[in-house]
């Protein structure tokens, strides 16, 4: 697994599809950046990501040669279930998801997830999965 690790960056989804397109990423491996000039939420929307202030993570799953995954909205609930478990293991807080993409601790939005794929006739021959948690947004004693 390949890890790249930015100070500042337009976009990990952006980073990972630009890796995965010149060859340097052919498994999985994942972006994660300090702060992005260009985060994305779904349709488009602006996510603010300042320095320091949040996690702002891709990852990237690819399959084995010459097979592909299955296209389905599952990928989205299962990394949105993911991180709610992680934030309670880790973190001793109670989230929800709002769904499809969003985590929520009490009223505020924590964060989201963006799921992007490359599809061809066979099924998905790439997923990219996007994770921005404004950590700095809400106090949690």
């Amino acid at each position: 697994m390949k890890q790249f690790y930015y100070d500042e960056i337009d976009s990990t989804m952006e980073e990972a599809k630009r890796l995965v397109s010149s060859g340097l990423i052919k498994e999985t491996s994942y972006v994660v950046a300090s702060a992005q000039t260009s985060g994305r939420g779904t349709r488009g929307r602006v996510w603010s990501s300042p320095k320091d202030a949040g996690i702002y993570l891709s990852l990237i799953h690819m399959p084995e040669k010459n097979k592909f995954f299955e296209a389905t909205t599952l990928y989205t609930q299962a990394s949105g279930i993911s991180c709610v478990q992680a934030l309670k293991e880790y973190l001793s807080i109670e989230t929800k998801i709002k769904p499809i993409n969003d985590i929520y601790y009490g009223d505020k939005k924590l964060g989201g997830i963006l799921v992007e794929s490359k599809m061809n006739k066979e099924g998905m021959s790439l997923i990219v999965t996007g994770l921005g948690l404004n950590i700095k947004r809400f106090d949690h004693k």
